[in-house]
């Protein structure tokens, strides 16, 4: 089954990104929102540890580990099939962890890759993939995700280019989306988010994908418990890495 229409494939292909309407109800994004907010009140200041703080923002790590109501979501088929577009057939979660601007927050991140200042693509292709659910509005007011279409195919990271990578580019462009749009990205597409200027959080899950031979950014079967492993179904084992 195709999980992209080809305008779709076709905008991911040639622009680096497309929004995915609609994949969670407002319900089911209002639960994922509920459950992250338990957990940041849960771990404080440690909250994200397992990858790392951000000055500005909010993150949380490791959330295959915790809790059920994410397993849908690392798994979901037509992300999946989207990431694959991107990748190729073998594909494994680098990391799953939430991010939220606080209502006035302004994190100040720079256009980068998720590929790191030396990721670009190797002999067999692009490796990153990046998944963002919108639990939350995305607007021009709230800092929505900016990205520069086509430099996924530029062979540079941002640092290489620009002069000062916190500045606006003159060919960026704000992907603004609904609570329950997943914006899906190739990993190797220039991109930040903004400062949030309302009154509200910005939240969104993050769903990492590399290919299946590049390391993972939380290697998930060093982090999650016997007790989620021995849960998990032959797909998601293999989408976790665990028996690699």
């Amino acid at each position: 089954m195709p999980w992209l229409q080809d305008e779709q494939r076709e905008h991911l292909e040639r622009e680096g990104y497309v929004l995915l309407p609609a994949i969670l109800s407002t319900q089911e994004a209002g639960e994922l929102a509920a459950h992250l907010d338990q957990l940041w009140a849960s771990e404080g200041e440690l909250a994200g540890i397992e990858n790392y703080i951000e000055a500005g923002a909010r993150r949380l790590a490791n959330l295959v580990d915790k809790g059920e109501v994410f397993r849908p979501i690392f798994r979901h088929p037509q992300i999946v099939g989207a990431v694959r577009a991107v990748l190729g057939p073998d594909i494994r979660l680098s990391s799953l962890n939430a991010r939220a601007v606080p209502p006035g927050a302004d994190p100040r991140m720079p256009l980068h890759a998720d590929t790191y200042d030396a990721g670009v693509p190797d002999p067999r292709g692009y490796y990153a993939c990046q998944t963002v659910w919108m639990l939350d509005d995305f607007t021009q007011q709230n800092g929505a995700t900016r990205v520069v279409p086509g430099t996924h195919r530029s062979g540079k990271v941002p640092k290489q280019v620009l002069a000062d990578v916190y500045a606006p580019h003159p060919e960026e462009v704000l992907v603004e989306g609904k609570v329950g749009d997943v914006l899906v990205f190739n990993g190797h597409l220039w991109h930040a988010g903004g400062s949030n200027h309302t009154d509200r959080p910005r939240r969104a899950l993050l769903a990492f994908y590399t290919r299946a031979d590049k390391p993972q950014q939380l290697k998930q079967k060093d982090h999650l418990s016997p007790e989620v492993q021995a849960k998990m179904t032959a797909e998601e084992r293999e989408l976790l890495g665990l028996d690699d």
